[in-house]
């Protein structure tokens, strides 16, 4: 029979071991690890769960899970990513963390375009032909297009781009804009570095990018949007008796048959992952070429 002292340190034991069953709220405030000002619209994810939300216009964000064994991970167009194991968060307190600003390389001489030599449109969007919307219930956080670089050498720089989207007449969400992976695919380097929030009003925006002059790769570039999953952007529906979340705007999109069409849709989940999807975002874009 076992003592009294194994019998407690198997408790001890199990009670490590096993995360905690009940649902539990922290209260987390993100901020700039220098200027100690809020960070807006800063994405929270649990890694484990692969789940996560957006912090609010005072950098606040109340989380719930059940998982004490799960890794937080804070991101945000701007800053270095940092992730907390939950078991180190407090009840009934702030938690408050600070992400550290990115310095970006500026080149010292700077190469200004010229003249507008031309545009040049990348797809059309013709609403017939993409019958369904792609839907963030949670799950992703980001979604974009990839676009190969014009076949004709050129001086090209991202005009405007637009979208068809449902849901996107009092939706709100943040530009993303990514150069090819270095020897690898998928969305790499952020060419839009600033915070481009936009409040449509329309469910089929053109959004004019030009005054961030951003040249476009030989390999090709990444453009969408990233969800912000606030309150305003909120959807709540019940389904089969459970309560569903999902979030505007939504996006058209076509099924694409990979053997047949090369699929252009990436998405990034909660985890940090971009996974490529068998779907054609309903995006459009504008190139300038300048001289």
């Amino acid at each position: 029979m076992p003592s009294k002292v194994q019998i407690l340190i198997n408790f001890i034991i199990c009670l490590i071991a096993i995360p905690a069953m009940g649902q539990m709220t922290f209260q987390i405030i993100l901020q700039d690890s220098i200027s100690k000002t809020a960070i807006q619209y800063a994405t929270i994810g649990l890694k484990k769960a692969n789940t996560g939300g957006t912090s609010d216009e005072n950098g606040q964000y109340s989380l719930e899970t059940a998982d004490t064994q799960d890794t937080l991970i804070f991101s945000c167009l701007g800053f270095q990513p940092k992730n907390i194991p939950v078991v180190l968060l407090k009840q009934g307190t702030d938690n408050t963390f600070f992400l550290r600003p990115i310095v970006y390389d500026i080149p010292e001489v700077a190469v200004q375009p010229k003249k507008l030599k031309r545009t040049l449109d990348l797809n059309s969007l013709d609403k017939k032909a993409y019958p369904t919307s792609f839907i963030s219930s949670g799950f992703t956080q980001q979604i974009v297009r990839f676009f190969p670089a014009p076949s004709e050498p050129g001086n090209y720089y991202l005009g405007q781009f637009s979208m068809l989207l449902d849901q996107g007449k009092s939706a709100s969400f943040r530009v993303r804009v990514y150069a090819q992976k270095t020897n690898a695919k998928g969305p790499g380097e952020d060419l839009l570095r600033e915070q481009v929030i936009i409040v449509p009003g329309t469910n089929t925006p053109v959004i004019d990018l030009s005054k961030y002059k951003i040249s476009i790769p030989d390999d090709g570039f990444f453009i969408g949007f990233e969800w912000l999953k606030t309150k305003k952007n909120v959807m709540v529906s019940k389904i089969q008796k459970e309560t569903a979340y999902t979030y505007k705007p939504f996006i058209k999109h076509l099924l694409i048959d990979p053997p047949v069409q090369k699929p252009t849709g990436w998405n990034l989940n909660y985890r940090g992952q971009w996974n490529a999807v068998p779907f054609s975002f309903a995006i459009a874009v504008q190139l300038m070429e300048m001289e």
